[in-house]
């Protein structure tokens, strides 16, 4: 029997995400015309490390759509439309190491995004305008950090204080 554990689906029209394998571990779904992520968009793919969606134009997350995902390391949102993002969305993703969400629509720092083994963030080109001591909690093992080209208007005292493990900071 042969098993497949990498998937492309890039650039195939598709509006929203297709049925994938339980065994599948990398999916790269990016450049579609997938609008909102559905509760179910991911259910059963508690294998998957790698998920590119980049490119989609996702609006929308349903807050359970990322459940099944308890071993995603990479996650890849990046340029699609994204202005909010509720923290129950990562309450499962305990494993998540790299979050690119720049060029969408943000307004603050996802919240509930920090589990302990995050270590690069990337929400650059957002709308982000301000930073509080309360965006970054939880963020011990974050290595590096964009927040560049967002429109901060304010940067409050003790923003950065729980990133101890910071290695890159840009602004």
């Amino acid at each position: 029997m042969v098993t497949r554990t990498n998937i492309v689906c890039s650039s195939s029209n598709l509006h929203r995400i297709p049925k994938l394998d339980i065994s599948i571990r990398v999916a790269n779904i990016s450049g579609n015309f997938i609008k909102y992520l559905e509760k179910d968009s991911f259910i059963g793919m508690m294998k998957l490390r790698q998920l590119n969606l980049r490119g989609n134009g996702i609006r929308d997350v349903h807050p359970m759509a990322f459940d099944d995902l308890v071993q995603l390391e990479q996650l890849d949102f990046r340029n699609n439309t994204l202005a909010n993002l509720q923290s129950r969305l990562w309450s499962s993703t305990i494993n998540l190491e790299n979050l690119d969400i720049s060029h969408n629509r943000l307004l603050v720092v996802p919240p509930g995004v920090f589990s302990h083994k995050l270590q690069l963030l990337n929400v650059s080109f957002n709308r982000i305008s301000v930073l509080t001591k309360f965006d970054f909690k939880g963020a011990t093992e974050l290595l590096s950090l964009d927040v560049s080209n967002n429109p901060l208007t304010v940067l409050q005292n003790g923003a950065f204080d729980s990133l101890v493990s910071l290695e890159y900071l840009n602004m």
